[in-house]
């Protein structure tokens, strides 16, 4: 009996996994397609012209990287102690 009402939980689990990644992917595509703005990068030696879609889409991805980073350094010093 429980080990049904465990595949059932996993299994709804698992639809509201697959149906927030299409979410994510979905509004990646909207961001991208909507936003075709080229604005112009300027970095230090190199000036990009890219779409603000791909700017805004590759900034948030940084940041969640970054994030992500930062949290598994603090995490790992924090069971040190």
């Amino acid at each position: 009996m429980f080990y049904a009402l465990h595949l059932i939980v996993m299994r709804i689990i698992n639809l509201i996994l697959v149906l927030i990644l299409l979410l994510i992917i979905f509004s990646s595509y909207l961001l991208t397609s909507l936003n075709k703005t080229l604005v112009s990068l300027d970095l230090l030696f190199l000036i990009l012209d890219i779409k603000l879609g791909a700017a805004l889409l590759f900034s948030i991805l940084l940041g969640g990287v970054i994030a992500l980073v930062l949290e598994l350094l603090y995490l790992s010093g924090r069971r040190k102690h």
